[in-house]
């Protein structure tokens, strides 16, 4: 943003919507990740919690509450002792008439219990607190047992910033009424084990988001996943993961900053990350406030041709091709049919690199 101010003389806002090591189906909205037939059950799982809130108010101690036998809430962290417990359920959980309210709390330093305050002990819709029904006065106490097995926590209680939905609703959904010029993307290194499904995950995600905005299809501009030495062989899981981001720029008015020759291949974190930004601001100066004569991406693949025993490869944004040691370009592989990989020597000639096969 700061390139982009300094060049047009104005303040350019941005809002940072980020948390790091995010899956991307956590930034989709439950209706669009719910078509993928993966996600189809915890989706319609999801859907059962939601909009009751109850809170015993605060505990000593650690903390496991149940609603008419079922785990509602838990806290096993001492150090919230103090704090007051907000669980938020599904209200299709409550029974007309008669209900049963639970609480198992186990406290190592001090004496257990609740601390209250009894106006805030209730139960009630989320967000109208002055509607809450009051679970402050006298209740049934029992010792409990020592290496009692405790239920399987459900999913509602396992849910984090990498779980589906979870940062769509809490960080997007809610940026959603302003005017935005374009977003700037970087995720996609904790989806490389899953990297056959992530071009129709992002490109499902991208469609989404400017339906959502109802904006047009405002510029989506992205990262390369980091050159980080992932834990598969070879890094075929990443190589893969960065196809499925070459494909999607398929999607009209997107560009991708490349950092496959800037990255640090033991931090997944790159230093380098004004280069980055520059890279992202060339694609809106060019693309979006009338900047010309700017060079705003790297080689693209575009195609290939046969010709006798050579391979010629064409690249879009070639222009002036050059590699920035003056030698001929290297890494690249050739399968025949029999799909068995071989280095093959190059030479470069302007934008196309012909290839002559050996085998």
């Amino acid at each position: 943003m700061r390139e982009i101010s300094e060049k047009l003389k104005v303040p350019v806002g941005l809002i940072a919507a980020n948390f790091g090591g995010t899956k991307v189906e956590s930034w989709m909205k439950a209706d669009v990740l719910k078509k993928h037939q993966n996600f189809q059950k915890i989706i319609d799982e999801l859907e059962k919690y939601k909009n009751l809130i109850v809170n015993p108010g605060a505990i000593n101690g650690q903390d496991i509450v149940w609603l008419n036998g079922n785990v509602v809430g838990k806290t096993l962290i001492f150090g919230l002792a103090r704090h007051q417990r907000n669980y938020e359920i599904n209200g299709c959980q409550f029974l007309t008439g008669t209900n049963s309210i639970v609480i198992w709390n186990y406290c190592s330093k001090y004496d257990g219990g609740f601390r209250g305050p009894a106006k805030s002990m209730g139960i009630s819709p989320s967000g109208e607190k002055e509607k809450a029904v009051s679970l402050a006065g006298e209740w049934k106490y029992k010792k409990g047992f020592e290496g009692v097995k405790l239920p399987k926590t459900p999913l509602s209680m396992q849910l984090c910033y990498k779980s589906p939905v979870v940062l769509y609703n809490s960080m997007i959904a809610p940026l959603i009424p302003y005017a935005i010029k374009g977003v700037l993307w970087y995720q996609g290194e904790s989806n490389v084990r899953t990297a056959k499904n992530y071009r129709e995950l992002f490109t499902d995600m991208i469609k989404s988001w400017r339906s959502e905005w109802n904006q047009g299809d405002f510029p989506f501009y992205f990262v390369q996943i980091a050159p980080f030495k992932y834990s598969d062989r070879g890094n075929l899981s990443a190589e893969l993961l960065r196809e499925a981001q070459f494909l999607s720029l398929n999607l009209t008015n997107t560009g991708m900053a490349v950092t496959l020759d800037i990255g640090n291949s033991g931090n997944i974190h790159p230093k380098n990350e004004i280069t980055v930004g520059h890279r992202l601001a060339l694609w809106a100066l060019a693309k979006n406030y009338g900047f010309t004569n700017i060079v705003f991406s790297g080689p693209l693949y575009k195609n290939y041709e046969i010709s006798g025993n050579k391979i010629i490869l064409s690249f879009n944004y070639a222009a002036g091709l050059k590699t920035s040691d003056g030698k001929s370009p290297s890494n690249f592989e050739i399968a025949g049919a029999n799909k068995k990989f071989f280095r093959q020597p190059q030479k470069s000639r302007a934008i196309k690199l012909p290839f002559q096969a050996k085998k």
